[in-house]
């Protein structure tokens, strides 16, 4: 089954003078919430929330997919439990990788929440409507129904689905369903 390959934080502590060592964290840490916003036609804005465990200085945060249909230009990383005090510092691509490392700056060791955003491709949707005329046919009944369809490869697990008529759906939705 494809999935996104999660992220994973890689800290850079300092280690007696100039040299330093990167060590990588075992436990990646799973999404907090996820909002999938259907409201454009085509591209599907997903922003999911993770919590970090930062150390004080400079915080590699590596992201990475494989087999999801994402734009790798839209990605975007935002802290929020600090915002004045956590920094992006810089993102970078590692050649031939679908991946990217965020520098994140903290000026103590915290956990911190962070928005990660990007459009996503596949999610196909289809308005169905349906209207059924009273016995009388003096009035109908209109409702409208929304079909998903999940191309994109990726498991939306505990989503929230907003439709962008306002409406919120809680759910799950596998790549392929």
């Amino acid at each position: 089954m494809k999935r996104m390959v999660a992220l994973g934080v890689v800290m850079v502590l300092a280690v007696s003078g100039s040299a330093q060592a990167r060590v990588k964290l075992v436990s990646l840490p799973e999404r907090a919430r996820m909002v999938v916003s259907l409201a454009h036609p085509v591209a599907t804005l997903v922003e999911e929330e993770r919590i970090l465990a930062l150390q004080e200085g400079v915080n590699r945060v590596d992201f990475a997919w494989q087999g999801v249909n994402l734009d790798p230009t839209s990605i975007q990383v935002r802290p929020l439990g600090h915002p004045d005090q956590v920094r992006v510092l810089n993102t970078s691509y590692p050649p031939g990788e679908n991946a990217l490392v965020w520098e994140l700056s903290s000026p103590a060791a915290q956990e911190e929440r962070v928005r990660i955003s990007y459009l996503m491709h596949g999610l196909q949707r289809e308005h169905v409507y349906k209207a059924v005329a009273a016995a009388d046919e003096k009035s109908l009944s209109l409702r409208t129904y929304l079909r998903l369809n999940n191309g994109t490869g990726e498991d939306l697990a505990d989503a929230q689905l907003a439709a962008g008529d306002g409406a919120v759906l809680p759910r799950s939705l596998q790549d392929g369903e």
